[in-house]
């Protein structure tokens, strides 16, 4: 029986036929042609050579492989999502993965500086500039979220999302090891990324600690010195800016989509195959905990304690701890932080959890 050749398909007679530009599938078998996610990396199949069926060829000569050729040869790295870049020299990927961290730790320095003094300040408009940075952080963070999702954004938009996703996961690339981890082919990236951004919080609470403490002894000979209250402001700044990165990092880990051959594959790493043995020790012992504790725990406590302290938001010793996080709000909307965390935890969650829906009916949602 006879069937119309596929649209996206090229078809030589009999039962011969293949991707065309732009498009790949999983096996001779399947009828599915799926669109690549960037459409020049995928150079269709050609006709009469059965070395390109059944998937079409990949361009490799750019760096790209794998399924849907959405996965980086070795010695190549994924940027600006779809797209594979050439890893730069050692020395020149360390010279840039410093001088980004430079530039971070200026500004969180900066951030933290900023909270202390507005603690002890009686003047509110001090607040102000705290205040429009971490607006500005958090339109990024989200404008990073939406552009997640596998809509058909018009031209000016994707130039919108790219420019502005580079600053916002500026943790990402301070932290971005890939290049340097590529020589062990054993574990996913997808995974010594899990491992990474999960164990981040427990560096940054042995750093600041280490620092404040050193601080101390420096400056403070035999004077008290509220330590603590330095510690707690300086991982509250920091965790405001990670977290994003993390539960992404994290919900990744649950990310699915079916090729067409009635499996299911990692989305950022479709070379892994969901739900095996090996998945589920990954996503149960590793990042579930890192979402409940990391994404969800740490936040509510935080809430907790501002609410148990609410008819104190205007003494030195909250401000000068979480005055970070209701700086700019009135009194009775201390809350509202807590109000945008949680759509930036929606709007992750149903990047993935909901990926099987329509596209238009992900962005009504």
């Amino acid at each position: 029986e006879c069937s119309t050749c596929p649209s996206e398909a090229y078809c030589w007679g009999a039962d011969k036929l293949g991707p065309r530009e732009g498009y790949w599938r999983i096996d001779e078998v399947s009828a599915v042609f799926i669109s690549c996610p960037n459409q020049a990396a995928c150079l269709g199949a050609r006709p009469g050579n059965d070395d390109d069926l059944p998937s079409g060829r990949c361009d490799e000569d750019n760096g790209y492989q794998g399924h849907l050729c959405k996965q980086c040869k070795t010695g190549y790295i994924a940027s600006n999502r779809s797209t594979c870049s050439k890893c730069p020299d050692v020395l020149m990927n360390a010279l840039r993965l410093l001088g980004i961290l430079i530039l971070a730790l200026v500004l969180v320095v900066f951030m933290i500086r900023s909270t202390i003094k507005s603690a002890f300040s009686s003047n509110s408009k001090k607040n102000f500039l705290n205040v429009y940075l971490r607006i500005f952080a958090n339109y990024l963070q989200l404008v990073s979220l939406t552009a997640s999702f596998d809509l058909n954004w018009p031209e000016e938009f994707k130039g919108l999302f790219s420019a502005q996703d580079q600053i916002a996961s500026v943790s990402e690339q301070v932290f971005s090891l890939d290049c340097f981890l590529q020589g062990d082919e054993s574990v996913s990236l997808v995974y010594s990324r899990l491992i990474l951004f999960n164990a981040l919080p427990l560096v940054f609470f042995v750093l600041s600690t280490s620092f404040w403490i050193i601080h101390t002894k420096l400056f403070y000979r035999g004077e008290r010195h509220p330590i603590t209250s330095r510690i707690v402001t300086t991982m509250v700044i920091l965790f405001f800016l990670v977290h994003p990165t993390i539960m992404k990092h994290n919900l990744s880990v649950f990310s699915c989509r079916d090729l067409g051959d009635d499996r299911l594959y990692l989305s950022p790493d479709l070379s892994q195959e969901c739900w095996t043995p090996s998945h589920l020790r990954w996503a149960l012992l590793v990042a579930l905990p890192g979402l409940l504790i990391w994404v969800i725990g740490v936040p509510l406590l935080v809430m907790v304690i501002i609410f148990g302290h609410r008819h104190e938001l205007d003494t030195v010793h909250l401000k000068a701890r979480f005055g970070f996080l209701y700086f700019g709000f009135q009194s009775e909307y201390y809350y509202w932080e807590a109000l945008i965390l949680l759509r930036k935890i929606g709007i992750g969650c149903i990047s993935v959890f909901l990926l099987v829906l329509e596209r238009p009916i992900q962005a009504l949602i």
